[in-house]
């Protein structure tokens, strides 16, 4: 729309104030000099408490959404409860709506009164001229005799036109902000409306009756006698569609009583003197309010909900523009705040000192608790123009015509973009110059895209602004079918060359939420939920049944009770914070909070204690496991970990201590770490991405080893781009393994290169999935079934001449009803699998010409391995031990016996015929394994300071491990070298090479290695493994093989699997040691996998957590976008601005249900930060790469998405 620019602008910076009264005009402030003035912030920049009390103005403020207008510009009905605000906009006294907003001319000023129920005031402008309202980042442009337009950036612009011949102007359009209305060019020709807007249509008393998308979507607002809303209709112009989304009731005082969504259920407000003193939540729960005064100067002074939860305390100086409250547990927090009503300072329950400075109403510094400062700047037209942090990085953003045009990060690093005249995106070029490119239709919704590799992707949109169609580069359409409230009910997935397409159905709730999705196959998910819209069960396709509860009548569950009856529990504070897990044996897992309900104390459910001490800025400094072992972290100024040193309790005054340093880029990535043995360094491309890897070992003198430094090189398919697409990766010796993709658009890989000779081949169908491999001269085909799991595996050698023996690899796959592995035949051997209604395996069963083999597995309700019986032979071996794992810790299994240390640590095991076989092992202070015991052999372990393993030493010699990222990628003993080949960015080999011979790895399902061959197709290793993952029976081993399942590494001298962060044990189905994440990782912290059939974790922490359904799910929809496109594809957040194009973040992902509340086919697991926190990211940097992570106490490093804990 027309603008008045920038150009000859006024200016003026005046904090808002709180209308008192019906006068059209502010009315001149009355306050007594015992309740003085302050300036009132938006509701989104007001410190609040309670719900929500500010902490400035001491009212309530409480701000709700009950629906959104759907279509393809952004309209969200909202209303809002100021107890200041005295006037009654149509929804009762001190409430205002999303459109309740109009202007009043004054001799001088120009007054809104915004949807918040503030009264803002800008320097009135001139015919064509624009007032900035500088503090509230607001232009109001005078653009004609009758009409002002509002523009705030980032958000819809409104059109206010003149009533009558008055001073008066009401909201009459909200336009996008690149609508162009049909107007006559110079040439008198008539131009069509381009993009979309909303009129708000009024009645002869100036009331808003209706408001009328111009695609076609409507609301109707119904009132009752005195004028106020009573409900709300949506509705579109074809009457097809009439449907009540909202109604409200009024009590004899115009007070509004209750609203009601569609399916009639709301919540109820009680008043005293049009003052809330009673709110009560759809769930029955209430809040509920005591105030200094009954009228609009109110300050809450007291305000507790049901049962003790959330009460508060309010103390308030207005004259010296300070408050303060007291939270349920006690704890204090003061407040000193401005004449804008911006809090500039804050200090904690700990005691902690938080300042913040201000320019003209915006942030321009924040200093810290510890006295670190950070700063923010802004343009010259008040955008935000970049940051300073506490070590003195800055990043910039740059602006033409009030767009964002060029950022650059703390490295210096550019991206950079382009608009047209209506403001859309049309060119993004990233820091190597690689451009991306968006087309738009008529009414500026996007019609394509374009990215650097020139792959284009076409959009079709309906005349309701709704997505019916989208056409990916490779010709794979995916069409789309809405109701008449703009809900996807079919979505259509036509692949190129195919005749049918795959449906999928969705059906809703009268309010819109999620009710039931119907795959192609015909399985169906249901999903219910209370009336808080809360997910109180879900059923699967099969019909079992996950429940959860809210007993409090809040947002946080307290139950959930899986499909075999088993329940996890949670528990609460008075403040919401959580306390406790119950896990299915009733065991408990306690958290204790400090007063700033930072975690300071958690008692594992094995009992394991662990303390945790902050710095005043909120940084962990010092960690304290099983009472024993004290870790104190030392930071810069902005958190990062600079070092971490571990002692014993007993030895904290001697020099015995483990030490690891850290050293980072501007942007937070790692670029140099040491410990006590190795050295590493790391660089990266502008993009982020790690360009090169650098290890030294650190002899004991602390001194670098010379000889031992090496260099990893990596590059990608092209600059800057992602990990996923890496190219090419040159090991220290100069071997060099090349990664080759399609010359097409789909870029998939095509080959492998060892040292410039092909060692594997990949042969696609049209979805991508791998159909043929070469291998030396074996080819293995895959197939897969209706439903695009693996169903078949044929590996031929086509170097022998007789066709009988050509077959040197047959396997089948079969699934039952649940999407289980229940049959694999390998060959000659059958292998039945037997689940629970979790899906736990309780029964394996083999089936051999030389006779077969039996495994049954006893669980106890917490997911733990009580017993194991195998019969193979008819020779049986364990014992059925049904029971409980105490604390997860098994002590028992079969005729093993298990000692652990304090930390849950495993240190010993007995078996045999009077415990007469023993194994110890111990461990270093960061709870790394770094000596075994066995039979008298001893072996030593030593790490880098990311954890991975990078020697093995016993009597007979030593093992070097090189690591590139997180997969091993040579290993060196004696004079033997192995270097071992991946799929690019994955945990499954390749190929293994010895002695510049290539052998080749054969997977399973799982990528597991069953069989190895030579060039010449002979099978030189092959093994049959027992259901957790060790060998039951080596057929042959003409050379070593020590992969097993994804990211493990067996040792013989222990019989374990080194997990990179932990080892596991094959024979027990668990970890020897608690998972370095914690809760992160699920609840059984012990737990490798529910279900080792389907489920991988090749880290040692959090499981993959892919199931085969999952894994092939991801598989089908890969070639196909995102669900959601947005109208403007241009983020606003430009903190996620350098990840556009490559991070998703113009087509984005809604969160699904199982985002919110887990994976229904998997265990239960939860992340725990606190009930109301979620885990934060430090300075993450911009991509990929090395950075600290900050998750409830604990931090972890960051490695290409895989976790150390630190």
């Amino acid at each position: 729309m027309k603008t008045a620019g920038d150009e000859g602008a006024i200016e003026n910076t005046q904090p808002g104030t709180v209308a008192e009264s019906n006068s059209d005009a502010a009315a001149a402030d009355t306050d007594t000099d015992d309740n003085p003035p302050t300036g009132a912030a938006p509701e989104s920049e007001t410190e609040s408490a309670f719900c929500p009390i500010s902490m400035v103005s001491g009212e309530e403020i409480l701000p709700l959404k009950d629906f959104a207008l759907p279509g393809p510009m952004a309209f969200t009905w909202k209303r809002l409860y100021r107890t200041g605000h005295s006037n009654d906009t149509g929804l009762g006294h001190g409430w205002t709506h999303s459109a309740s907003e109009h202007l009043y001319l004054e001799k001088k000023q120009v007054v809104l009164s915004d949807d918040e129920g503030r009264q803002l005031r800008f320097a009135r402008p001139e015919l064509h001229q624009r007032s900035k309202l500088i503090n509230e980042g607001l232009n109001l442009d005078f653009v004609g005799k009758n009409r002002f337009i509002l523009r705030l950036d980032g958000q819809n612009d409104k059109v206010f036109t003149r009533l009558g011949d008055g001073n008066h102007f009401r909201l009459s359009k909200i336009c996008h902000t690149a609508y162009k209305p049909s107007n006559r060019d110079f040439y008198g020709s008539q131009n069509s409306e381009k993009g979309f807007c909303i009129d708000l249509h009024y009645n002869a008393q100036n009331r808003l009756t209706r408001l009328m998308g111009n695609w076609g979507k409507g609301l109707k607002l119904k009132r009752n006698n005195e004028g106020r809303i009573v409900s709300v209709e949506l509705f579109n112009d074809q009457q097809t569609l009439r449907k009540i989304v909202a109604e409200y009731d009024y009590n004899e005082h115009g007070d509004l009583m209750a609203s009601r969504d569609s399916a009639g259920k709301g919540e109820k407000y009680r008043y005293e003197n049009h003052i809330l003193m009673q709110r009560t939540l759809v769930t029955g729960f209430s809040y509920h309010y005591k105030w200094d005064r009954l009228d609009n100067k109110a300050r809450c002074i007291h305000g507790w909900g049901d049962n003790g939860i959330y009460d508060y305390h309010f103390k308030w100086d207005p004259k010296n523009n300070t408050s303060q409250f007291t939270d349920t547990l006690g704890n204090t927090t003061s407040f000193i705040y401005n004449e804008f009503g911006l809090i500039t300072q804050k200090i904690d329950p700990e005691g902690g000192v938080h300042h913040y400075e201000y320019h003209r109403g915006h942030k321009t510094c924040y200093t810290d608790p510890q006295d670190h400062s950070h700063y923010y700047y802004f343009s010259k037209q008040n955008q935000p123009a970049g940051t300073r942090d506490a070590l003195g990085n800055r990043d910039t953003i740059s602006y033409f015509n009030g767009n964002p045009t060029e950022f650059s990060d703390k490295n210096g690093v550019s991206w950079k973009r382009q608009y047209d005249r209506q403001g859309l995106l049309i060119t993004q070029t990233d820091p190597y110059g690689r451009e991306t490119c968006f087309n738009y239709h008529a009414n500026n919704l996007l019609s394509q895209s374009t990215d650097p590799e020139g792959r284009t992707t076409h959009y079709t949109w309906n005349s309701l602004g709704e997505l019916t169609q989208i056409i990916d580069f490779a010709g794979n359409r995916q069409q789309r079918v809405h109701n008449s409230q703009g809900q996807i009910t079919e979505r259509h997935v036509r692949l190129k060359d195919q005749k049918e397409a795959r449906t999928t159905r969705y059906s809703y709730t009268l309010t819109g939420l999620l009710k039931k999705v119907t795959a192609p196959n015909g399985d169906v998910n249901s999903y219910r939920y209370n009336d808080n819209a809360q997910l109180i069960q879900h059923s699967d396709p099969q019909g079992r049944v996950t429940e959860f509860e809210y007993a409090d009548g809040l947002s946080q569950v307290t139950k959930r009770i899986d499909s075999n009856g088993h329940v996890l529990r949670y528990q609460y504070d008075k403040e919401r914070n959580l306390t406790a897990l119950i896990n299915q044996n009733g065991e408990k897992h306690r958290f204790i909070y400090d007063r700033c309900e930072r975690l300071v104390k958690e008692i594992g459910f094995d009992g394991r204690v662990q303390h945790y001490k902050y710095n005043k800025a909120g940084h962990l400094i010092k960690h304290m496991d099983a009472g024993s072992i004290i870790t104190e972290y030392e930071r810069d100024a902005i958190g990062q970990m600079l070092s971490r040193t571990s002692r014993h309790i007993s030895q904290m005054r001697s020099n015995k201590e483990e030490r690891s340093r850290y050293r980072y880029d501007p942007s937070g990535r790692l670029i140099e770490t040491y410990n006590p043995h190795q050295y590493l360094s790391f660089d990266y491309d502008r993009m982020g991405n790690l360009q090169k890897e650098h290890h030294c070992d650190i002899n004991e003198k602390n001194q670098q080893v010379s000889a031992s430094k090496v260099d990893i090189q990596y590059a990608n398919l092209l600059p800057g781009a992602s990990p996923t697409s890496r190219s090419q990766i040159t090991l220290p010796d100069g071997q060099r393994i090349d990664y080759q993709y399609s010359n097409d658009q789909k870029q998939q890989l095509e080959s492998i290169q060892f040292n410039g000779q092909s060692i594997t081949e990949y042969h696609r169908d049209i979805l991508g999935r791998e159909v043929e491999r070469r291998q030396g001269s074996v080819v293995t085909q895959t197939e897969y079934d209706p439903m695009g799991r693996l169903h078949r595996q044929q590996g031929f050698n086509q170097a022998r001449k007789e066709p009988e023996k050509q077959t040197i690899i047959q396997r089948e796959y079969g699934y039952d009803q649940f999407g289980n592995l229940n049959q694999l035949k390998d060959d000659q051997i059958e292998t039945h699998y037997i689940y629970d209604l979790l899906d736990q395996i309780q029964k394996v069963e083999e089936r051999a010409p030389q006779g077969g083999s039996q495994e049954t597995f006893s669980f106890d309700p917490a997911g733990n391995i009580t017993g194991i019986n195998e019969l193979r032979k008819k020779r049986r071996e364990g014992k059925n031990r049904p029971g409980q794992a105490a604390g997860n810790r098994l002590s028992m299994q079969g005729d093993r016996k298990f000692t652990y240390d304090e930390r849950g640590n495993l240190i010993r095991e007995i078996r045999g015929k009077g415990g007469k076989l023993k194994t110890t092992f111990e461990y270093n202070l960061q709870n790394q394994l770094v000596k075994t015991t066995k039979n008298g052999q001893t072996t030593e372990y030593k790490y880098d300071p990311l954890g991975r393993r990078f020697e093995k030493k016993d009597t007979f010699g030593t093992t070097k491990y090189l690591w590139a990222d997180d997969q091993l990628a040579q290993e060196t003993r004696n004079n033997i070298k192995k270097t071992y080949v991946y799929e690019p960015q994955s945990f499954k080999p390749v190929a293994l090479i010895q002695d510049d011979e290539v052998y080749h790895y054969h997977l399973d399902h799982l990528g597991t290695p069953r069989e190895l061959t030579n060039n010449d197709g002979d099978i030189v290793w092959k093994a049959r493994y027992r259901t957790y993952g060790s060998v039951a029976i080596q057929e042959c081993e003409e050379i070593e093989n020590n992969l097993r399942f994804q990211g493990q590494y067996f040792d013989e001298e222990s019989g374990l699997h080194y997990n990179r962060h932990r080892y596991y044990n094959p024979d027990t189905g668990q970890f020897i040691s608690q998972d370095p994440v914690g809760l992160l990782g699920g609840v059984n912290n012990y737990q490798y996998a529910p279900n080792p059939i389907g489920w991988i974790d090749p880290s040692g922490l959090c499981k993959e957590g892919a199931s085969l359904t999952t894994l092939q799910a991801q598989q089908r929809q890969k070639p196909m976008l995102n669900d959601n496109i947005g109208f403007n594809i241009s983020p606003t957040a430009w903190d996620k601005y350098p990840v556009t194009g490559r991070g998703r973040t113009f087509i984005s992902e809604q969160p699904g249900i199982t985002d919110i509340i887990g994976d229904f086919s998997g265990p239960s697991k939860i992340a725990i930060d606190k009930a109301k926190k979620k885990a934060q990211v430090l300075q993450s940097g911009k991509t990929d790469g090395y950075y600290i992570v900050y998750t409830a106490g604990i931090w972890e490093i960051t490695v290409s998405g895989f976790f150390m804990c630190v």
